[in-house]
């Protein structure tokens, strides 16, 4: 079956949402290893149905009980054992990471992540033993550990990893012009965002272009397209083994973040595809991506992260599917695609900032494209000035230089005004909605008609919220 892996995914989910909302009872590995033996026995459509039924019951035994997080104690102080799985941020003063719990005298916690705060920093994927008090912010559990922590166990590799990063951070940190450079670049650079001040991230909040100041997919996309022209002219093959390299290393610079990881298993995927003259099915690599993701953590599908970043990808793919025109005028044709691209993107993930921020900013489709003109170079010049390690103060500054100037193209626009707010959809539509779109996208529909009807579940989308508040 050509996309396997679609099935596979939404069987999975459907035991994660299954075991969260219906039934909250662990299963024994036993049962996913007979649907596994059954989809071996069987053949065709028995096989097809005994592994749908595995991928569903291996997401249900993955999924830990949901935590009820009014019956957590708030006073009382918590030990867990947990495992590092991000780089540690600057947190007012403190250090902010997320831990893998393994251990807990809270039993709740176990194989859940939370977040710690401490004084501490410790190595990213090393074990810590903390101990603090427990508080629960936006249905995140936040473990304050004001204390040391007991023991550190660290992996060599990454301490060698950890004071690479630290190198960069602190080169670049004596390199770049001001405070305002250093936040964009360990934005964009590093994954932190802790150090952009309130004014500038509310001016991207605003504008709906925070994802220009995360290192997400479209980000990467942007690397793996550098790197693959500066080194085409040499050899497309090394140009593809260097894009993979590059890749690996980026992920652990820019702090191993999990949309980083999900579009960095994407490019490798893409490169070598190339390299082995394969012909790659998209959306199979994107649903095989998403499920790898699933699987190491199942509460990923209630982040907004993954939800964005995912609908977002599939919109791009199901709608160039309908693009079987070309323009004569190659720029002309890469800009009108670009802005088409951007409709698709924002017609899949509108209902999601709808249904839990209430407000759109249509800046983020009309101005999108032009961006990516100051984007490009800034991206560029990260990638040499981490090849030479911040050491060119040409290079960093100029860097520097682009990205203030794209933070303050991004506040002027934020003063336009193009933004609804309180617009708020309820779960039914945005069920109905999605329903409704895939089956536009899925169809084979003429052109035209993809289009008007594209226009259509628009302005649907933005009407229904006024029509719900008459």
């Amino acid at each position: 079956m050509d996309n396997i892996f679609v099935y596979l995914f939404i069987a999975l989910v459907s035991g994660i949402l299954f075991k969260i909302f219906v039934f909250p009872t662990s299963i024994s590995i036993i049962v996913v290893l007979i649907f596994l033996g059954f989809s071996i026995v069987f053949k065709e459509y028995l096989s097809l149905a005994s592994l749908l039924l595995a991928s569903f019951f291996i997401g249900m035994y993955i999924t830990p009980k949901p935590i009820n997080f009014k019956n957590l104690p708030k006073e009382k102080p918590v030990f867990v054992e947990c495992k590092v799985i991000s780089f540690p941020q600057n947190y007012y003063g403190k250090n902010k990471f997320d831990c893998k719990v393994l251990y807990s005298d809270l039993k709740t916690l176990k194989n859940h992540q939370i977040t710690i705060i401490s004084n501490l920093k410790p190595d990213f994927l090393s074990n810590i033993y903390a101990f603090g008090r427990i508080k629960v912010k936006h249905n995140k559990i936040y473990l304050k550990a004001d204390r040391p922590f007991l023991k550190e166990e660290k992996s060599k590799f990454m301490e060698f990893v950890n004071n690479l990063r630290n190198y960069l951070v602190e080169t670049f940190k004596n390199k770049t012009l001001n405070n305002q450079s250093f936040a964009i670049g360990s934005a964009l650079i590093f994954g932190d965002r802790s150090y952009i001040d309130k004014e500038t991230k509310n001016a991207y909040l605003q504008t709906g272009l925070i994802h220009f100041l995360a290192i997400s997919g479209f980000h990467i996309a942007i690397i793996f397209s550098v790197i693959f022209l500066l080194f085409s002219p040499i050899s497309r093959n090394l140009a593809y083994y260097f894009s993979i390299l590059f890749l690996i290393v980026f992920v652990f610079v820019s702090g191993f973040k999990i949309p980083v990881v999900r579009a960095t298993i994407g490019g490798i995927f893409y490169a070598i595809s190339k390299l082995r003259g394969y012909k790659i099915n998209f959306l199979n690599l994107l649903f095989f991506i998403a499920l790898i993701s699933v699987l190491i953590e199942p509460y990923t599908i209630f982040s907004l992260s993954f939800q964005l970043s995912f609908m977002a990808v599939l919109g791009i793919f199901l709608g160039w599917q309908k693009l079987d025109f070309n323009l004569k005028n190659k720029f002309l044709d890469f800009v009108v695609k670009s802005y088409i691209t951007s409709i698709f993107a924002s017609l899949f993930i509108l209902p999601i900032l709808l249904f839990n921020f209430g407000k759109f900013s249509l800046i983020s489709i009309l101005f999108t494209t032009p961006l990516i003109a100051v984007l490009y170079p800034y991206v560029f010049l990260e990638i040499l000035n981490l090849i030479t390690a911040f050491k060119i103060n040409f290079l960093v500054n100029l860097m520097d230089y682009l990205g203030i100037l794209f933070a303050k193209i991004v506040k002027i626009l934020s003063s336009f005004g193009l933004i609804l707010t309180n617009y708020y959809i309820s779960i039914e539509v945005l069920i109905i909605y999605y329903i409704v779109l895939f089956l536009v996208y899925i169809l084979p529909l003429r052109f035209f008609h993809f289009v008007i009807l594209n226009l259509l579940l628009f302005v649907f989308i933005l009407t229904i919220p006024h029509l719900q508040n008459v």
